[in-house]
């Protein structure tokens, strides 16, 4: 997604009757169409978003010549040669459902430029903030798929590595994380239901959306709800919403019931980097979810590589916590 675009329409009446909430336009060129949504996502939105995308698959320079002097003034370019080349459908919703998901994703594997894109407020200490998350990563290059076998083509799962999705917000702080060894997702279900299928001596690579790749670790525990997650400080096992931290809004959510608070998976951590170290490379692995299957080798490969994580270090601690849990078992 390009980090400036400039609005040429908002509330366009196609010639099949809809509305497009907004029409854009980046430097290049390409336009984008960004259906708005304010509650969670029918798979119907998809549908009405590629209805929007033919119509203005064929708008050329006739019908957007009005935009000169905006596009000189937005971008201080001449407008290109070129305008409407290619085009994407961007999609902006508070949440998705699954059926709408796995549209989108399959439209993208056959090259179909479709995203969406999450917004989400939160206030911490008087003030107030917006989080950005995108469904399939804005750096990752779209696969395109020649027909119905791609995916046997595709590397299976290896049965061990999972990606990790650990947006920072009010209960999400990464070097808190880094200190305590943890990875937290919940205030709901939905973000809290991925989190737990993890089992103990599952491997984790976590990347913080917006910024890349940090690092990687081993679970060594079942998932708690946070008000029961406690961690080691000066050789005392204490609560984490007390201990010291960066996010103060931890004590509140502590006192939610199990649906609404966060949910905490302790983690070894064999490598991790600072989120102003964070790597993004093309074709790295995304998805919305707070875990999933890592079943992109690019995404793997690249991390072992760029964060220096050791693929022998990973499989020495997987073992050993899978040792620890079978000996905590047989004590019980």
């Amino acid at each position: 997604m390009p980090t400036q675009l400039l609005v040429i329409g908002r509330q366009g009446v196609t010639e099949y009757a809809g509305r497009v909430d907004l029409l854009c336009l980046d430097q290049d060129g390409r336009l984008y169409v960004v259906d708005i949504r304010k509650e969670r996502t029918p798979r119907e939105v998809v549908a009405h978003a590629m209805d929007y995308g033919y119509w203005v698959r064929d708008l050329g320079y006739e019908q957007l010549r009005e935009i000169y002097g905006r596009f000189r003034q937005a971008f201080q370019l001449e407008p290109p040669g070129t305008i409407n080349s290619e085009h994407q459908l961007v999609i902006v919703a508070s949440a998705l459902d699954a059926a709408s998901e796995r549209i989108v994703t399959y439209a993208q594997s056959f090259g179909l430029q479709v995203n969406v894109v999450f917004f989400q407020t939160f206030e911490q200490n008087g003030s107030q903030y917006l989080t950005r998350t995108w469904l399939i990563d804005a750096v990752e290059e779209a696969p395109v798929c020649g027909g119905g076998r791609q995916k046997k083509r595709q590397a299976p799962w290896n049965g061990k590595d999972w990606y990790l999705s650990f947006g920072e917000g009010e209960s999400h702080n990464w070097e808190d994380a880094r200190r305590h060894g943890y990875v937290c997702a919940g205030r709901g279900r939905w973000y809290s239901g991925t989190l737990k299928k993890l089992p103990v001596g599952g491997r984790v690579f976590v990347n913080l959306p917006g910024r890349g790749h940090v690092g990687g670790g081993i679970v060594t525990a079942t998932p708690t709800p946070l008000r029961d997650f406690n961690v080691q400080v000066e050789g005392q096992q204490v609560p984490l919403a007390p201990a010291p931290n960066e996010t103060p809004a931890l004590t509140d959510i502590a006192a939610l019931d199990d649906d609404d608070t966060e949910w905490f998976l302790p983690v070894r951590w064999v490598k991790t980097l600072p989120r102003e170290q964070a790597i993004r490379f093309k074709g790295r692995y995304g998805n919305q979810n707070s875990a999933t299957r890592l079943t992109g080798p690019l995404t793997r490969e690249t991390v072992l590589d760029r964060v220096a994580l050791r693929d022998e270090v990973l499989v020495d601690a997987e073992a050993a916590a899978e040792e620890a849990e079978a000996e905590t078992s047989s004590a019980s």
